[in-house]
């Protein structure tokens, strides 16, 4: 089966996902690149993350130290828009399918972690 929602168009467009984010932030393979989920690993502004990408269909950004329970940094997965077609779309349902748009949503996220890892850091400091 081949329709608009099955496995391997699923598999095509998150493929397609990696492959465009590999280009911006050199995503490095950590997982056996045969088997789901993948995980990648790479560093933007000297801090280190980890992005992972499902068979069916999800991207999930974290700290590359955060564990079990964690909350993650950004989140995508792909849900047919309303012509049965596969589209990256935010837990909210807005649709992010341009690239340049998950770029600067990325970065935009990643910003917002890091500031709010660091007043952490400095009220721990403070107590």
């Amino acid at each position: 089966m081949n329709g608009p929602n099955s496995l391997e168009k699923r598999i095509e467009r998150t493929e397609t996902l990696i492959s465009i984010l590999s280009k911006e932030f050199f995503l490095k393979l950590k997982s056996d690149l045969e088997e789901w989920p993948r995980t990648y690993e790479f560093t933007h502004l000297e801090k280190n993350y980890k992005a992972m990408f499902s068979v069916f269909g999800s991207f999930t950004l974290s700290d590359l130290k955060q564990t079990v329970g964690f909350s993650p940094i950004y989140y995508l997965s792909l849900c047919n828009n309303g012509y049965q077609q596969l589209v990256w779309t935010k837990p909210d349902g807005e649709i992010m399918d341009d690239p340049k748009q998950i770029f600067d949503e990325l970065r935009k996220h990643i910003q917002i972690f890091e500031t709010s890892i660091s007043k952490t850091h400095l009220r721990e400091k403070q107590a």
